[in-house]
């Protein structure tokens, strides 16, 4: 099946969501978005359409990608009643929460060719073991979309600037944040500098030094201290 000119129903249109909806667009698909806690204005930056209901936005999707948070709210958010909702020929695409979808609905639907397909990488209870493994029409995964080399080494990055950060006293990042995007680094967070393999936080004395107070620089100015991080 071709993508260009069919519809993608995101719901959950925060970051990721949104990361998502660029890609679409960029493949040709119309892109409508559901959640009530982003406003208008940023969904016609990003040229999707909005929808005030989750049932306008599953009634005309082709496909559905859920980037929900678990919550009570959002629970089996997908189940018998909103797949009967959605077009016939629909595909699913959950690699969020496991607890967004009614397992045992989707199975049905998947069997009876309700859902054409279904990817998943998120299980109500994982490992997963259960029917939806058997089935042709499931693209299965054990909740490792983030398992590729590029993203653990930006995961590293993130991590070893929020410890530098920390240590230095400046902002830690959002949870959430795009690891290694250090156009948004919070202010006061500084790159991490290796010395003799280990990490420490940049110095800020005068020279590149520590900083000390003024009475005690002539007696520490000949054998300066040197902080180190973990």
């Amino acid at each position: 099946m071709e993508l260009a000119d069919k519809t993608l129903a995101i719901l959950g249109f925060g970051r990721i969501g949104q990361l998502v909806a660029r890609r679409a667009e960029g493949l040709g698909m119309r892109v409508v978005g559901f959640d009530p806690f982003v406003s208008a204005e940023r969904y016609r930056e990003l040229g999707v359409e909005q929808v005030d209901t989750l049932d306008e936005a599953l009634a005309g999707a082709d496909f559905v990608t859920l980037h929900a948070p678990a919550t009570a709210e959002t629970r089996q958010m997908i189940n018998a009643e909103t797949i009967a909702k959605m077009r016939d020929g629909v595909r699913i695409v959950n690699a969020a929460r496991g607890s967004l979808v009614d397992e045992a609905a989707l199975y049905e639907a998947l069997k009876s060719g309700k859902v054409a397909g279904a990817a998943l990488d998120v299980y109500s209870e994982e490992p997963y073991s259960g029917p939806l493994l058997e089935l042709d029409n499931v693209v299965a995964t054990p909740h490792l979309a983030a398992s590729t080399d590029e993203a653990q080494d930006r995961a590293g990055v993130i991590v070893a600037e929020q410890v530098a950060a920390a240590l230095d006293g400046g902002a830690r990042h959002e949870r959430g944040q795009h690891p290694g995007d250090r156009r948004r680094r919070p202010a006061g967070a500084r790159p991490l500098r290796l010395a003799r393999g280990r990490a420490r936080p940049p110095r800020d004395g005068p020279g590149g030094g520590p900083r000390v107070a003024p009475a005690a620089r002539s007696t520490t100015a000949s054998s300066p201290t040197t902080t180190r991080g973990c």
